[in-house]
Parts: C-alpha cells; structure tokens; sequence
C-alpha cells in the first residue's frame, strides 16, 4: 500500500528535517525522497537476510553465535 499524498509530505518533511542538519548543502524534496527510498532498501535487505538463514547471526564483533534453534553461545 502507498502512503497517502499528506503522509507522504510529512515523511519527506520528516526526512529534511532529520538529515539537513547532517550535510553541509540544502537537502531539496527529491534528496529526502532518495533518502527515504535508499534507507528502506538497505532494512528491506537486512529483512531478507535474516529470513534466509535464520541461524547465522554476528553481532559484527564475532561475540555472538547462534548455532541451531534452541543453541546460543556468547565467546568471550
């Protein structure tokens, strides 16, 4: 379902609000809208990753290892 024309100015808006003070140049509502679509693809892959293999996770500091459903084991 897309967002309504109203929640999606509120969400650019959001997002201009969110990152101008991030950049040194003027963010224009096709920058936020960019914004918007780029960090949503980045979480709708990190979803599919974890729905490919459910079992692998790294907390990227090799800290935490999950080796089956009910075996979780923390090196230290």
């Amino acid at each position: 379902m897309k967002p309504s024309g109203a929640a999606n100015d509120n969400l650019i808006d959001r997002t201009i609000g969110l990152w101008q003070p991030r950049t040194q140049r003027g963010l224009s509502r096709e920058d936020a809208r960019q914004i918007v679509e780029n960090v949503t693809g980045v979480f709708a892959i990190l979803h599919e990753w974890s729905r490919a293999d459910p079992c692998a996770v790294n907390d990227n500091r090799g800290r935490l290892t999950v080796r089956g459903p009910d075996e979780v084991r923390h090196e230290r």
